[in-house]
């Protein structure tokens, strides 16, 4: 739970060490691997590292984890339309 506010405080936070916060979320990941918030966290990272293909593998684990999970699901969704607009401007 601590490693979960640490990443949740780094995925918020404009400055943030952003390496730190998936070090801390591959933490997570060992200790509950099922915890589908783990993945939304890390897709956000990846979101705001701009690393599309990454953040879209993300939140897919957490929307596998947790059909329902709203953040998940919305994740998903902006990551794959970063995915499309990226894809396109090349």
């Amino acid at each position: 739970l601590v490693a979960l506010r640490c990443a949740a405080s780094a995925c918020c936070n404009p400055w943030s060490n952003f390496e730190r916060a998936l070090e801390v979320l591959a933490q997570a990941e060992k200790l509950d691997p099922r915890f589908s918030i783990t993945f939304v966290y890390k897709g956000n990272v990846h979101m705001a590292r701009k690393e599309w293909d990454l953040a879209v593998e993300a939140y897919k684990k957490a929307v596998e984890i947790e059909p329902d999970e709203t953040m998940g699901r919305q994740g998903l969704q902006q990551a794959l339309a970063a995915q499309r607009k990226a894809t396109r401007a090349r």
